[in-house]
């Protein structure tokens, strides 16, 4: 992929907001995105879209539960204090030609099973990706070591 075709949010600009206007106009200059490679929080969001986020949001700064505030502390090397978040909405990752859903570990398994295997729901919003018609989803198997045979596919 070229340097070019690819963008990021800067969270440490003061004006979060533009940088969410940014991401959008690249997106729409682009021609969409391609591949959204998204990970999944321990309670069902999907690129910091938390509980309860809208499917038709867009990018946006979210605040951040305080489950992924204490899980994300992981990519800091000393405390930080994790409020909010700027992020591509449900909207961008459901408007992309191709989802690719990633999670691995044990401590994945019961949220899988749930997202899989549960309600779609907003109050899962990971979920939700399941009515994209071309999810892929990659899980290593403590991950998906809750799931029925019948939701496992090779």
């Amino acid at each position: 992929v070229k340097e070019s075709q690819i963008s990021f949010f800067d969270g440490r600009e003061n004006d979060t907001n533009n940088e969410c206007v940014k991401v959008e106009d690249f997106i729409l200059k682009n021609g969409g995105i391609d591949a959204a490679i998204v990970g999944i929080g321990m309670n069902g969001h999907v690129g910091m879209n938390e509980p309860g986020t809208s499917k038709n949001v867009r990018s946006h700064v979210t605040d951040i539960h305080k489950e992924t505030q204490v899980s994300g502390q992981k990519y800091f090397t000393e405390k930080q204090e994790l409020l909010q978040g700027i992020t591509l909405g449900l909207a961008n990752i459901l408007e992309a030609r191709n989802i690719f859903l990633l999670a691995s570990g044990q401590h994945k398994a019961e949220i899988i099973k749930q997202v899989l295997e549960g309600e779609i729901s907003e109050r899962f919003p990971s979920s939700l990706l399941r009515e994209h018609p071309a999810l892929f989803i990659y899980l290593d198997k403590k991950a998906a070591g809750l799931l029925q045979n019948d939701t496992i596919k090779n």
